[in-house]
């Protein structure tokens, strides 16, 4: 997954300290702590729903979300000391987050049960395609030897329902070039 910009501005503003030689700066005033907090909330909760997602495309329309929110409201205030301390445990659960999506999003690519839907959506469509008995005959073989290919694999609930349509309308298919003469 590409590097994210708010990633590094949270990292920035969490980690930033003043130069040694600087003089230290009074705290944010009860107004900057109010809209500061704001902000902080807003990324956490945020943050939040970027770990929930079971997706790589709700990952990454979150984080652009958060992407396009950063330069409009990050640096309006200024962060107190347990305002930069959450902001540092923001990062490291998006790192955290990060990762766990990518694992599923590689997991969902490994799942022999996903080629097992495709492959019997293409059969679906070849038996949709028949016009005779001996089409027919023909891709139901080939559907058969798919039924041993993937005769261990395991499937979700919506996989399952998913393959049941695909199978009720390749016996549609099947029925109506069968009756065909």
């Amino acid at each position: 997954m590409r590097p994210m910009l708010w990633l590094i501005v949270i990292g920035s503003a969490a980690c930033s300290r003043p130069a040694a030689t600087a003089p230290t700066p009074a705290g944010p005033d009860a107004a900057e702590r109010e809209l500061a907090e704001a902000n902080v909330a807003w990324i956490e909760g945020r943050t939040a729903e970027l770990c929930a997602c079971a997706d790589l495309a709700c990952f990454e329309r979150i984080a652009n979300d958060m992407n396009a929110w950063f330069p409009e409201h990050f640096g309006e205030a200024r962060l107190d000391a347990t305002q930069s301390g959450r902001l540092r445990d923001v990062r490291e659960q998006v790192k955290s987050c990060q990762a766990a999506v990518a694992a599923r999003v590689q997991a969902d690519i490994d799942r022999p049960s996903d080629a097992a839907l495709v492959e019997m959506k293409a059969i679906e469509d070849a038996m949709c395609a028949c016009a005779d008995v001996a089409c027919v005959k023909r891709v139901s073989e080939e559907f058969e030897a798919l039924g041993t290919k993937y005769a261990d694999i395991k499937a979700t609930e919506s996989q399952i329902k998913q393959a049941s349509v695909i199978v009720g309308r390749i016996t549609e298919c099947a029925t109506r070039a069968a009756g065909s003469p």
